[in-house]
């Protein structure tokens, strides 16, 4: 009886023990790990790829968004689902695809509207953003060239621009002028 007493005893501890062990393990050990080889081989992308202006962070690479008005560069159309009400210091908008078929109503009305609005704000007389900012094309085509980064390795994808980095760009050369 004593012996089995014991025994039932060490077996109700080892599962306490083993929460307690796994937990600490993956709930602790690892995250720091992950973040800790993270942080020395891609610091950039482990902080969440942060622009900086002025000093202050602006905005994220890795996220367009449009803050200085029709007369900078656009970010492609993007019309988030919805707004972010728990964290209201950023207004982040959450994107995403939508369930919408292509011949759903709503979505060939958002799509015509968009269509619109673009066409409405890049609609001038030669190129936009040097024309609205009294800039010759040749010195913005050089400033997009600048930011203009390659495919990936070489050969996968598009070339791209981050427009929020050229927008800053655009921002810093009209604070020189």
């Amino acid at each position: 009886m004593n012996n089995s007493v014991k025994n039932t005893a060490r077996l109700l501890g080892a599962g306490p023990r083993a929460l307690l062990a796994l937990t600490l393990a993956t709930g602790v050990l690892y995250p720091l790990a992950v973040t800790g080889i993270a942080q020395g081989l891609f610091p950039g992308k482990a902080n969440g790829s942060e622009i900086t202006s002025d000093g202050r962070v602006v905005g994220s690479s890795l996220i367009g968004r449009q803050d200085y008005g029709p007369d900078y560069f656009q970010p492609r159309p993007a019309n988030g689902l919805s707004e972010n009400s728990l964290n209201t210091r950023y207004q982040l908008i959450l994107s995403g695809a939508t369930n919408l078929s292509a011949d759903n109503e709503k979505l060939v009305a958002a799509v015509r509207a968009a269509k619109a609005e673009v066409v409405k704000e890049n609609s001038t007389a030669g190129h936009r953003v040097a024309e609205r900012n009294h800039l010759p094309v040749a010195r913005v085509q050089r400033l997009v060239d600048r930011h203009t980064e390659g495919r990936t390795p070489g050969f996968m994808g598009e070339p791209r621009v981050n427009v929020r980095e050229l927008d800053i760009a655009l921002k810093d050369l009209l604070a020189q002028e």
